[in-house]
């Protein structure tokens, strides 16, 4: 069997690429960090599956303070874009009980932004 001088390159070039290839896998797999053994300590690890079904939206903000104005303390507050808030929800505010139960008008448990707007100016000692 003879090989022409075009097959003979076809030959050259595919070997080289192969062994580019297979030279490039294992640079690569070099290049590659392994991973870390999984700590054993849960001590500063969350607990597993602490956030599933939790999205950024539902992790609470810092308490606004009493200088802040009513619709930005109360977006604070309705973290989650709910439309009221809750007493579980204004439990960080020290004091405030007492402005919610006066300004629950429907006495549901809930205050709409604008019965928050009556409840924050009493809380807050600033009228809006």
């Amino acid at each position: 069997m003879t090989i022409t001088s075009n097959e003979a390159s076809s030959l050259l070039v595919a070997g080289l690429l192969s062994t580019g290839i297979a030279f490039a896998g294992i640079a690569n797999a070099a290049d590659t960090p392994a991973t870390a053994a999984p700590s054993t300590s849960t001590a500063t690890q969350p607990a597993p599956n602490a956030s599933a079904g939790k999205s950024i939206m539902d992790t609470k903000a810092a308490a606004p303070s009493k200088a802040e104005s009513p619709d930005t303390a109360f977006r604070k507050l309705d973290y989650s874009g709910k439309g009221y808030v809750t007493k579980d929800d204004t439990s960080a505010l020290s004091g405030f009980e007492k402005a919610f139960q006066d300004n629950d008008a429907n006495h549901d448990g809930k205050l709409t932004a604008d019965e928050f707007r009556k409840a924050w100016s009493e809380f807050s000692g600033n009228k809006y």
